[in-house]
């Protein structure tokens, strides 16, 4: 027997006790469906599809579970054959009752699949079995297939995945799980957010979830503008308040507990009169509570009494009756109270200023009148008749006020921007009138608009002043201005004013001129920008001493840098400026370009010095020129009868060191009466083309740097010689002297030893060298010599090309003649020098020669000694001097 054949018998053969069952079964499942209809309309306000297709699974499912017991009480009531005897004949109706269980199962798989109720059948690991085409969308997938047999988890949103597996957990330990949020995100990341309501069921022997699915987007959008409506309220800077119809408080804000002294939970112990100060108590019930009954709103200022303080705040209230949107019952009473209390403050201060300022207008010095948005004059001072003598009433009646006390010079145009004013920012002008007297007279007027509260035009409001005195004194000062800048203009010399600070606020065109710089730059420039380190101190250093002293100054010799980075030599005679009160509050001072001077200065200077020099020179040359041949005959007595002795003498007598004495001594005379006959003679005699590599080579091999060397162990000689170096035109004696005298110079400043560096290269000159105005642009043979030694004192290298100018040790060598020799060379080979040199860093001396475009020769000479010998020819010797025909006569 099955469960159909076994409801059939039962219907038919114990119909009286079926019928009790069944009618308590109807009744179990119809108080079910009510009670889901009351909690529908309870929640939403609506009949809930979704709660009623819950009710009726939750009845099938208590139908399931009672159906086994039910059918074990029949057995045990009825007789089985008697019943299968009965369900047999009554097989027949059993087509019947197949093909309205089907209609049925069509119905409800209808009414699921078209349903906008999520349906979907996962097992225990989450994975879905089944589904209605609503629940696919709501995953955000496009058919069932794609979504069969994947865990819902997948279109869970992260961070909701987590809280999503819990919950799949907790409905298959409790069997069920209700009213459950969880927010879905599809492909494309759009988010959806589900209610979802799942139930355990027993399907094959295996535990599965019905969960029903809805899409709570708009439920959630409503909650979220709730809440913000709800914030709202709670942090709005008004008073926001609902009373029950008997004046009882339901709901008052923080703002308002605030404004009334009531804490947040005693406000249900409150009613609204509570807050209403006694004077305003008729108010209330005799205009406000009337209009509410009427259904009306009511909105007016008001007080209310802070139950706290005591004190009084003044409001502008709204008042109105909340109703039932349906029955339009009264639910409550609604307030909305704004603080005015500091605008009331406001308007009083604002009407006491206003009284103020009429009384302090109608005393004013200066002529005021308020013209309104029409044109017409509303209110004029008592001092228009001082100014233009029309009186109040005069004024008052005058058509098109003031145009016709404006100088037909300024009317029309002075007209139309007093009247641009009613809506513009301030307006200034200035312009003349014609007083009632005929007398015409300067005045400035400050025009500005006036707004409503409802920020309307109010037409404007003008201050006029009587400045016919400042008019005048303005046009002498300007003529004055106008006669010393056309003095300032026609002198070379540059005026200026600076602020304390020292940027320039006033400059006369020559001071464009003198410092190089366009009007718009050179203007507000502080000194430090075009002054060199030195000279902004010294520039500084006079300014302090005039604001010290109040007396005028001047800066003398300081240096400016223009803007094409020139430098100008600049005089200045600053004073300082001072206001009525004797305050310093700017310098002044007259500014002269002294560059020209200062060179013709240096010019001369130089020429004096080159003057002197060249007397110098002369005078030693005369010197070197009277006593040379005289001392050349005694020091070759001398040298020769040496000479002559120490050949005749043992080597190993006591007397060979002293003639040797003689000789050096004598030697190193006739050494300085040559370098006083180089001085002398000047001039380069039988020049030749030369390469200085040649003549540094022949001195590195000489006796005289041996010498050197053997004095000075401890320097090191380093040569870097330009092998494509080109050629000079010179004097190789000359020159190799040049380059002994700078390399003894070199070695004596090495006391302790170093390194002496001989240089040699090629270079085109194409601007001046320091200590020379001007250099013959070309190619030159650079000669450098170079020392790491004690370096030259400040003091000492303006001298040291001075004849007789020496710092050497004593007894070794030097005589002051050899810089000087140098220095006259390089004259005479129309070269420079460059000399750099810093004590404790050693010297540096260039020597620039110009080259030389010819070859040098390259002949090679024979001598043959037989040419030489003597064949018995006599020698004549012819002296002026005895002695040297005696020596000549027995050397030969």
């Amino acid at each position: 027997m099955n469960l159909q054949s076994l409801i059939v018998h039962l219907i038919s053969s114990r119909k009286r006790q079926l019928y009790l069952i069944g009618i308590i079964t109807v009744l179990s499942q119809l108080i079910t469906v009510v009670m889901n209809i009351a909690n529908s309309l309870i929640w939403w306000g609506r009949i809930d599809p979704d709660l009623l297709l819950i009710g009726c699974i939750d009845s099938f499912i208590a139908t399931s579970i009672l159906a086994p017991l039910f059918i074990y009480l029949i057995k045990k009531s009825f007789n089985l054959d008697e019943m299968n005897h009965q369900l047999q004949k009554e097989a027949n109706d059993r087509g019947l009752l197949e093909e309205a269980l089907k209609k049925s199962e069509d119905k409800y798989r209808t009414l699921i699949e078209t349903t906008d109720t999520g349906f979907v059948i996962i097992d225990q690991d989450g994975r879905v079995q089944d589904a209605n085409p609503e629940y696919v969308r709501l995953s955000g997938h496009a058919a069932l297939s794609e979504i069969m047999g994947r865990s819902v988890i997948e279109w869970t949103a992260d961070y909701e995945k987590e809280k999503n597996a819990a919950a799949v957990k907790a409905c298959f330990d409790k069997g069920y799980i209700r009213n459950f949020e969880i927010d879905y995100v599809d492909a494309k990341g759009a988010v959806t957010p589900i209610e979802l309501n799942a139930t355990c069921l027993e399907v094959g022997g295996k535990t599965h979830t019905l969960t029903i699915c809805r899409d709570i987007s708009e439920r959630r959008k409503i909650e979220n503008e709730l809440q913000n409506l709800a914030s709202i309220v709670r942090h709005s800077s008004d008073l926001i308040n609902l009373a029950a119809g008997d004046g009882k408080m339901i709901f008052l804000n923080e703002a308002g507990c605030e404004m009334v002294g009531i804490e947040q939970e005693m406000v249900n112990e409150h009613n609204i009169m509570d807050i209403v100060p006694d004077h305003l108590i008729g108010l209330v019930k005799t205009e406000l509570l009337p209009a509410l009954r009427r259904g009306a709103a009511w909105e007016g200022e008001l007080q209310y009494k802070n139950l706290k303080t005591g004190s009084i705040v003044d409001v502008y209230a709204t008042t109105f009756i909340i109703t039932n949107p349906v029955s339009k019952a009264a639910l409550c009473y609604a307030n909305v109270s704004r603080n005015i209390t500091d605008r009331k403050r406001a308007d009083m201060q604002l009407k006491e200023a206003e009284h103020k300022f009429r009384t302090i207008a109608d005393l004013t010095y200066d002529w005021e009148n308020w013209v309104g948005a029409d044109g017409k004059l509303i209110w004029v001072s008592p001092s228009v008749l001082r100014v233009t003598g029309y009186s109040v009433s005069e004024c008052m009646s005058m058509p098109d006020f003031p145009f016709p006390m404006i100088h037909p010079d300024y009317g029309v145009r002075t007209l139309e921007k007093m009247r641009s004013a009613d809506k513009q920012p301030q307006n200034d002008l200035e312009f003349r009138i014609i007083r009632k007297d005929g007398a015409v007279r300067w005045v400035a007027a400050s025009t500005n608009p006036v707004f409503t509260e409802e920020g309307q035009s109010a037409g404007h409001r003008t201050s006029i002043r009587d400045v016919t005195d400042r008019k005048l004194s303005e046009d002498a000062v300007r003529r004055s201005e106008e006669k010393y800048r056309t003095i300032l203009e026609s002198i070379d010399e540059g005026y200026f004013e600076q602020n304390l600070a020292g940027d320039f606020i006033f400059l006369s065109d020559s001071m464009y001129k003198i410092y190089g710089y366009p009007r718009q730059e050179l203007m507000g420039m502080n000194y430090k920008l075009y002054t060199d380190k030195e000279s902004g101190k010294k520039c500084l250093q006079v300014y302090r001493k005039i604001l010290e002293t109040g007396k005028p100054d001047k800066v003398v010799d300081f240096d400016i840098i223009r803007k094409d980075a020139t430098r100008r030599h600049i005089e200045s005679s600053v004073s300082l400026q001072k206001d009525s009160a004797g305050n310093p509050i700017a310098f002044r001072g007259v500014v002269r370009d002294v560059t020209d001077r200062r060179k013709a200065d240096k010019e001369k200077r130089d020429l004096e010095e080159r003057l002197q020099r060249a007397e110098k020179m002369e005078a030693l040359g005369t010197l070197a020129g009277g006593v040379a041949h005289d001392l050349n005959n005694v020091l070759g007595v001398i040298v020769g009868y040496a000479e002559l002795l120490l050949a005749e003498v043992n080597p190993v007598s006591p007397v060979t060191p002293r003639l040797t004495k003689i000789m050096s001594g004598s030697e190193k005379a006739a050494a300085i009466v040559q370098d006083l006959l180089t001085l002398a003679r000047r001039g380069v005699p039988g020049r030749k083309v030369l390469n200085l590599n040649r003549i540094i080579y022949d001195y590195q091999h000489s006796p005289e740097l041996e010498k050197q060397s053997s004095y000075h162990s401890g320097v090191r000689i380093k040569l870097d010689l330009d092998a494509g170096l080109l050629n000079i035109s010179g004097s190789a004696v000359h020159l190799g002297k040049v380059i002994a005298n700078l390399a003894a110079n070199a070695f004596e400043a090495m006391p302790l030893g170093g390194t002496l560096t001989i240089k040699t290269a090629n270079q085109y000159l194409d601007k001046p060298l320091y200590g020379y105005d001007a250099v013959r642009e070309g190619d030159y043979v650079v000669l450098s010599v170079t020392d790491t030694g004690e370096g030259i004192a400040p003091a000492d290298l303006q001298r040291i090309f001075e004849p007789f100018y020496t710092k050497k040790v004593m007894g070794r060598s030097g005589t002051g003649l050899g810089l000087a020799v140098v220095w006259g060379t390089m004259k005479d080979h129309h070269g420079y020098i460059e000399l750099e040199s810093k004590p404790g860093q050693g010297s540096s001396f260039t020597l620039y020669f110009p080259s030389s475009l010819e070859e040098m020769e390259h002949k090679e000479i024979t001598y043959i000694v037989e040419d030489y010998q003597g064949k018995g020819e006599t020698i004549l010797v012819v002296d002026d001097v005895k002695e040297q025909r005696e020596i000549a006569s027995k050397i030969l």
